[in-house]
């Protein structure tokens, strides 16, 4: 799953890459360390325009991000 497709894949939806879902959350978490990694070497880690959440593959309603402050 690339970084901006996990806003629409579920655990078992499209670009699903992990068999359980703590794979797939490990993997997202990956992923969002790596787009933060790419956006703080362009400069974007000020305020709102280094803001990237991924959506946990099981609690829809939760998201992962960085820590403010």
């Amino acid at each position: 799953m690339t970084v901006t497709e996990q806003g629409t894949a579920g655990a078992a939806g499209p670009g699903a890459v992990g068999d359980t879902i703590e794979q797939e959350r490990l993997h997202r978490k990956q992923e969002l360390a790596a787009a933060f990694r790419i956006f703080g070497r362009f400069g974007f880690s000020e305020g709102v325009a280094g803001h990237i959440t991924a959506r946990d593959p099981e609690h829809t309603d939760r998201f992962g991000s960085t820590r403010s402050g």
